[in-house]
């Protein structure tokens, strides 16, 4: 236990101790947005490491088990077996991904003491640090940090600060292994990476690129900052995979992301102040979102990919939920956000197809990732018995 959040929910750590005492010791974090459900692969993880001797057990293994458990309980009620309940709007439990000035994880400090930004004092940011702190400053072989994450409708990838041979080698085979595409292509991703080392595996932009401030970042970026020394992966495995291409213009799209933008700034108008839920705050923080991506799509001969889609997904359920929220309505199917929303809901997957990704094959993924990384081919023979 190591310590609570505000809302008084525990922060946890499970420490297994390895076989070699010379072996590098790893991190795992679970659960960095709070809208992406890592808990599976990290309880396969730790099943994996109690019941195997050898291989990967050789390493203490250190698994930080929630980064935001406040945000995890507004997910609570959803489901993933389709795009409709993986974004499904609640007034209590349904899809949230917080702003980010609102997610722990987002907020380890990469500058002084004295002038470490507003939010890097939330009590899980606190936790995650002194954990982390703890690992990293110790002796012995640096440290290796697995930060994992799902990442809605697409194709699995692996971002890394540094080359890392056996992984960049390996790493299309432990994809394959739990039949999972690789993403090629970075502009189609969501996330800030600046080039590939390999295919699937990315380097990441800088701090102030990935979360808008120098002065704070996400566990991969603290632990370089705090130990250069250290490696560090971050593990995107989907939520949902495509049946293919886009089968959009990118001006099609672009006239999507405006028409959806345009209703939801009206429905906006009319609800009550957007900063009183954490949905509603949500929703403003990526307001800007849906007029940028209009733009690079006019730009594109064809659709980016499904991030477009998932920005609209989001924005359409947190604005529902803070409406489901704030008003008093007899029945969901009376707000036009939920109208709005479940209108997006079709358009993405008519055009995705989107299929969801089985807990087992996600899971094993994330263990074939961190075996590659640590032990190369080996390892993945090694999980994969």
């Amino acid at each position: 236990m190591l310590g609570h959040t505000e809302e008084s929910r525990p922060l946890e750590a499970v420490t297994i101790q390895g076989t070699d005492e010379g072996a590098s010791q790893v991190v795992v974090v679970l659960g960095g947005h709070p809208d992406e459900d890592t808990s599976w692969a990290g309880f396969r993880l730790l099943q994996y490491l109690a019941t195997t001797t050898g291989g990967l057990a050789a390493h203490t293994v250190h698994v930080f088990l929630d980064s935001d458990p406040d945000g995890a309980a507004l997910n609570a009620e959803r489901g993933a077996e389709s795009l409709r309940r993986y974004y499904e709007p609640m007034n209590r439990g349904g899809y949230h991904r917080p702003a980010v000035a609102e997610q722990p994880a987002m907020h380890l400090p990469l500058t002084a003491r004295e002038d470490i930004p507003a939010g890097a004092d939330m009590k899980a940011t606190l936790a995650l640090k002194q954990f982390l702190d703890d690992v990293l400053d110790g002796d012995g072989q640096p440290p290796i940090l697995f930060d994992l994450h799902r990442c809605g409708i697409g194709k699995m990838y692996a971002i890394t600060t540094e080359a890392q041979p056996p992984l960049e080698r390996h790493f299309a085979l432990a994809a394959a292994q739990a039949g999972l595409p690789l993403a090629r292509e970075s502009w189609a991703l969501g996330d800030h990476l600046v080039s590939e080392w390999a295919p699937g595996v990315w380097k990441p932009a800088p701090a102030e690129v990935c979360t808008g401030d120098a002065r704070m970042g996400n566990p991969q970026l603290y632990a370089k900052h705090r130990c250069p020394r250290a490696r560090t992966v971050i593990v995107e495995v989907p939520q949902f995979t495509a049946s293919g291409p886009l089968p959009l213009s990118g001006p099609h799209m672009a006239r999507q992301l405006r028409n959806v933008d345009a209703a939801l700034r009206l429905c906006a108008r009319t609800l009550d102040d957007l900063t009183l839920t954490p949905h509603g705050r949500a929703y403003l923080s990526r307001e800007h979102m849906l007029q940028h991506l209009a733009s690079e799509e006019d730009r594109r001969e064809w659709a980016s990919g499904p991030f477009p889609l998932q920005t609209m997904l989001r924005q359409t359920s947190e604005l529902t939920s803070h409406a489901l929220c704030t008003r008093n309505l007899p029945s969901r199917n009376m707000s036009p956000e939920w109208t709005l929303h479940g209108r997006v809901v079709r358009f993405a997957q008519a055009v995705t197809g989107a299929r969801p990704v089985a807990p087992a094959a996600a899971a094993h993924a994330v263990l074939a990732t961190i075996a590659v990384a640590l032990r190369g081919e080996q390892g993945l023979r090694e999980v994969s018995r």
